[in-house]
């Protein structure tokens, strides 16, 4: 861990997940680790802060907090806390009885549901007993702004070990070695308020320019077949609604095996069949409640842009958006032009494509971007403006290899992330070792039965493994 200081502000990208936080929805993720303490020795909550303790020591970010410019006129900085204090931020909870997974469900959306306070470092860990088989279940919250999905594997890989007797995580990511932040100067804060003041101003100017170039384009080009659907082409359901404070969460898991077989059978991306399974079970659920739409479902996609070997936590991520073809009988069918989809819509985004959610933030103070969030979240904003996609899907890889927390192995890694103005439903998908679990976060008030959707996943993989088979014949 490095000893040096420096000013650290919050980046426009980092400062927006804050600007997230609501009465209903908020800018903070999660991820929800399955047990087994079978073998690890003196497994316990005592335990396991201690060695929460220890690594917590290793990544400078987890005693930052939260320096806010007032009247929300400039990007926080982070500060350390010196008050700090590892054993306010680590919980024991109990299941309610019969302990099921559908319990733990419940629980983890409550959890999930209360706020991070913003006077300490934004990060929460529950450690959760009462599991009907004996496992225990680990939930990590963490508010997005300190770091993007890519980033928070990263950090969850530190916080486990590579074996159940080791004596640390081993060399640390780059990324994770951060300067101490230094409080700014009164001096420092008004000068780069006034800086950033004239470069926002110079941003609307940029982006409003960046559309206008895009429609231009798009008038030349003409429409393709495997363009991002338009805002006009993207159909209302039951789970697109004014979005509530309540959430549950739901999981289903697959091997990831089965799905880079799929993936090397048709030449298309890991990505694409994820999108394919998703869009599957949210198909099926759809026609069973007589609601599936003509057109087809559109999912906001996150696309990192870190370079490679780049573990740095911060933010740097954007978003595509692809059709997910929910209108085409054929799982096959589906998946090639999901996959046509993919690949036209990351074009897009290497070719600039307009980021509305990045511009505001590059283009609004805080307090603005915060009124726009809370106005695009009201009810009147959700009849008038138009949707860019139905749900958000994500997909996050993790360790190919077996990870340990305090002695006991990791079984499962299930994500549980944003569900946004509109959109009562976020699918999150993570991979580690040889399963890939689908996290289905929802608004039990637009989502009823989200274990619906989730059981629907290994189905959905059968089904496209049997139009595999007919498209393409069996493997050799």
């Amino acid at each position: 861990m490095t000893t040096d200081r420096q000013v650290n502000q919050l980046s426009a990208r980092d400062a927006v997940f804050l600007a997230m936080d609501t009465e209903a929805s908020w800018g903070h993720v999660g991820g929800l680790c399955l047990i087994d303490p079978a073998e690890a020795e003196g497994f316990s909550y005592e335990h396991l802060v201690d060695r929460i303790a220890e690594r917590v020591a290793m990544v400078p970010r987890f005693s930052w907090k939260l320096r806010e410019v007032g009247l929300g006129l400039d990007e926080p900085y982070w500060v350390e806390d010196r008050d700090f204090d590892v054993r306010r931020h680590i919980h024991p909870v109990t299941l309610p009885p019969p302990g099921g997974m559908h319990e733990l469900g419940e629980v983890v959306g409550e959890l999930y549901a209360e706020t991070l306070d913003r006077d300490r470092p934004l990060w929460q860990v529950w450690l959760i007993d009462g599991l009907a088989d004996g496992r225990y279940a680990m939930f990590l919250k963490t508010h997005h702004c300190l770091m993007d999905g890519e980033g928070g594997a990263n950090l969850a890989e530190v916080l486990s070990d590579l074996s159940p007797d080791a004596e640390g995580p081993g060399n640390l990511p780059s990324g994770l070695s951060e300067a101490r932040p230094m409080p700014p100067s009164e001096a420092r804060v008004l000068r780069n308020l006034w800086l950033h003041g004239f470069t926002r101003s110079r941003n609307i100017l940029h982006h409003v320019r960046e559309a206008a170039t895009g429609v231009i384009e798009e008038l030349i080009e003409g429409h393709h077949r495997d363009d991002p659907p338009a805002s006009a082409e993207v159909p209302r359901v039951s789970f697109n609604g004014p979005v509530g404070p309540r959430r549950v969460l739901a999981f289903s898991g697959v091997s990831l095996s089965r799905i880079k077989a799929i993936r090397k059978r048709l030449d298309v991306a890991v990505i694409d069949v994820v999108l394919e399974l998703v869009g599957a079970a949210l198909r099926g659920y759809l026609r069973d409640r007589d609601e599936l739409p003509e057109l087809a479902l559109a999912a906001l996609v996150p696309v990192s842009l870190r370079k490679g070997g780049d573990a740095r936590l911060g933010n740097q991520v954007t978003n595509m958006v692809v059709s997910l073809e929910t209108d085409l009988l054929s799982p096959v069918d589906r998946l090639l032009r999901i996959h046509a989809g993919v690949r036209r819509a990351r074009e897009k985004v290497e070719h600039g494509q307009l980021d509305l959610f990045n511009a505001m933030g590059d283009s609004l103070a805080p307090f603005a971007a915060h009124a726009v969030i809370e106005l695009s979240s009201t009810e009147a904003a959700f009849e008038n403006l138009p949707m860019m996609g139905n749900l958000v899907v994500s997909n996050v890889r993790s360790a190919p290899v077996p990870l340990y927390t305090a002695g006991a192995r990791v079984d499962a890694m299930i994500p549980i992330s944003m569900v946004q103005a509109g959109q009562g439903l976020n699918v999150t998908v993570i991979s580690y070792i040889d399963r890939m679990d689908f996290g289905f976060t929802v608004d039990p008030d637009l989502v009823p039965d989200p274990w619906d959707m989730a059981d629907r996943i290994p189905s959905a993989l059968d089904e496209l493994e049997r139009d595999v088979e007919r498209f393409a014949g069996p493997p050799d």
